[in-house]
């Protein structure tokens, strides 16, 4: 079973597609699939439940110090961030 008909059955489908920006997760994290097929779909779907917490598919845009909209998507910032502790030791896929 896939990550997508585990959205269909969860009716989570239509408010992952609303206001999602994959394309800097996909940039950032090409790879990402291929790295997780060693793990249990449950693992898998956590990962992905984490980066989209962490705000990897937002399409808001970040606030500037003053708090005014800037043209930077949060997703942008989000994936660059994921991308880098996943080179850690400390937070790599085991």
């Amino acid at each position: 079973m896939c990550i997508g008909s585990e959205l269909v059955k969860n009716n989570c489908l239509n408010s992952l597609l609303e206001d999602t920006n994959f394309r800097f997760f996909k940039s950032e994290l090409p790879k990402i699939n291929d790295m997780l097929l060693d793990f249990p779909e449950e693992e898998r779907l956590d990962f992905f439940k984490f980066a989209s917490a962490l705000g990897c598919f937002s399409t808001e845009k970040v606030l500037d110090k003053n708090g005014k909209e800037t043209e930077v998507i949060l997703a942008q910032k989000a994936s660059s961030l994921l991308s880098q502790l996943l080179k850690t030791d400390d937070m790599s896929l085991r």
